[in-house]
């Protein structure tokens, strides 16, 4: 009988991480190198982490974006 969580069908054992469960930028934006979270700034609401599906909607008045590439964030209002 395999081990779970290797290489059985269905990834039995293994934790999908959500980019959700990130709680700084340096966490979030280190995930698959930047690739997959993003880490997200306000001035109004928590800063958090995101993925893409998620990031899509959200209202650039009130996030603004660390870019996973050189970590700069978008000018802000």
């Amino acid at each position: 009988m395999a081990p779970v969580g290797k290489g059985n069908k269905g990834g039995a054992g293994r934790a999908e991480v959500k980019c959700s469960d990130f709680e700084t930028g340096v966490e979030c934006l280190a995930s698959g190198g930047g690739s997959r979270c993003w880490w997200y700034r306000s001035e109004a609401l928590d800063d958090m982490c995101f993925g893409a599906t998620e990031a899509w909607r959200l209202p650039n008045q009130v996030f603004s974006c660390d870019l996973p590439t050189t970590g700069a964030t978008h000018a802000r209002r």
